[in-house]
């Protein structure tokens, strides 16, 4: 298999704001079509009949992309380098083309307007130590914004089994001290986190009337690769894991999960279950 470059990232993110899109798809098993969709992800996460469903249009900006200031909220992508954007499928094909430490051409519509505008990408390595990896998903219900994902390996969740300041269900009050009741508020708040400082929350957990605040101190994506590396030689056979390792951060962050589950197999013994188990139980006790 040929390695293929890195890609890139602009340090944006999109989002579908139409619930009915993921059901009409008629699929139970929907767990990457999640509805906050990173520039940075691999398109091979998502069905790409779902993708094709969802104008690009930007809801969030980290504040130290390269896209700051350059691009805003709510900007309509046309073209990337010449290559017509008619939704999300067409930005993450397009986006294969596209080199770090070069400038980019974009086209988008910004209030009813279109506007020529050059992004400057930075280095592979630079991104890795100035994107955030928060690990929050949430939804929209009953007027409230409620954590629908936490991620492992992030800001939330450091390790395997760790225990949880935020959790499935909670309720999202405030952000750095701006009020979180919609949507937009909250990828506003998003948006401005920065690696290695730390992100004030106010959260009511699910089945409580409480009210608790905690900070969490954001990490970066070097930050995740190295906590994924030790889950991975620690939980699996350290032959796969050194394979699918290799594998995963050359091709893009995304591995098959039937051809990883092959992988394994193929080293997995009864040893490697019992370690897993005493690991496991070791952790729980603590």
């Amino acid at each position: 298999m040929k390695k293929k470059l890195p890609l890139v990232n602009f340090g944006f993110f999109f989002r579908n704001t139409d619930p009915l899109i993921r059901k009409k798809l008629n699929k139970v098993d929907i767990y990457y079509d999640q509805d906050i969709i990173h520039s940075r992800d691999n398109i091979n996460f998502y069905r790409f009949t779902y993708l094709k469903k969802i104008p690009a249009i930007i809801r969030g900006i980290f504040i130290n992309s390269e896209s700051h200031k350059l691009l805003k909220i709510n900007d309509l992508i046309i073209s990337i380098e010449g290559y017509k954007i008619k939704n999300l499928y067409d930005f993450f094909r397009a986006k294969t083309k596209l080199k770090w430490n070069t400038t980019i051409n974009f086209e988008v519509k910004r209030n009813n307007q279109s506007k020529k505008l050059k992004i400057p990408l930075r280095s592979f390595e630079e991104w890795k130590e100035n994107y955030p990896r928060v690990g929050i998903d949430v939804k929209e219900q009953d007027n409230q914004i409620k954590v629908s994902d936490i991620a492992n390996f992030s800001s939330v969740t450091f390790e395997f089994l760790d225990d949880r300041t935020i959790n499935n269900g909670d309720i999202i009050i405030s952000l750095n001290g701006k009020k979180i009741k919609t949507l937009k508020d909250w990828d506003q708040g998003y948006s401005t986190l920065i690696p290695n400082k730390l992100a004030r929350f106010v959260i009511q957990p699910k089945d409580s009337s409480k009210k608790i605040k905690t900070n969490i101190k954001i990490i970066n994506f070097n930050k995740f690769l190295e906590l994924n590396r030790k889950f991975c030689m620690s939980y699996w056979p350290k032959e796969g894991a050194k394979i699918l390792l290799k594998e995963y951060e050359e091709y893009n962050f995304y591995l098959d999960e039937k051809y990883k589950s092959k992988v394994l197999a193929k080293f997995w013994n009864k040893k490697n279950t019992d370690t897993i188990i005493k690991k496991v139980i070791k952790k729980l006790k603590k």
